[in-house]
């Protein structure tokens, strides 16, 4: 039996256009609604006012600010694989001996797969994850200046239903190569 050449080539660029359409996916945060969050005492309370989510834009359309009584104290910019923080006084703000007092970034659509600081002037940071779509920014001791964090997004899964409809394009497939090898 011989395996016609028509429907082995068919096979093969769909199998190639699936695997490169995985490939080249850029998970990337355009499109998310992301809620920032100044939390203090710890990582789920808000502290004073809260700050405007914000859907992800390319440029800075989309930055957001903290701001307490006519003072801007954090302004996030958001981009596609990244969050640039800027801002004055935003750690020690209460005082005390807080569990957290820093920020809380969450609405993310996909598993945060990875995070870095890129960069950072005169803050200690410490970065963690919350959950899978929520990171937790802490900082250390009172100061102002500028960090990047990073942000790599994980490969969303394929729902069920899209396995479901591959497996029944690649029967139909199969089911045209019977026929043309029995009519053949």
């Amino acid at each position: 039996m011989k395996f016609h050449r028509t429907t082995g080539q068919m096979l093969s660029t769909a199998a190639l256009a699936l695997s490169a359409n995985a490939a080249l996916a850029d998970v990337n945060l355009l499109g998310d609604t992301l809620s920032f969050m100044r939390a203090w005492p710890n990582a789920t309370t808000q502290y004073i006012s809260s700050i405007p989510d914000t859907v992800v834009v390319t440029g800075t359309s989309d930055q957001v600010s903290w701001i307490v009584s006519g003072s801007n104290y954090m302004t996030f910019d958001p981009e596609a694989h990244e969050i640039r923080l800027f801002g004055n006084r935003t750690a020690a703000y209460g005082g005390g001996n807080p569990s957290f007092d820093g920020y809380v970034i969450s609405g993310f659509d996909h598993d945060i797969q990875s995070f870095s600081l890129k960069n950072s002037t005169a803050y200690g940071v410490t970065l963690s994850l919350l959950d899978p779509r929520s990171l937790a920014i802490q900082l250390n001791g009172s100061s102002s200046g500028a960090m990047t964090i990073g942000i790599a997004l994980a490969q969303p899964v394929p729902e069920p239903a899209s396995l479901a409809l591959l497996a029944a394009g690649l029967g139909v497939v199969g089911v045209a190569a019977r026929r043309r090898r029995t009519a053949g």
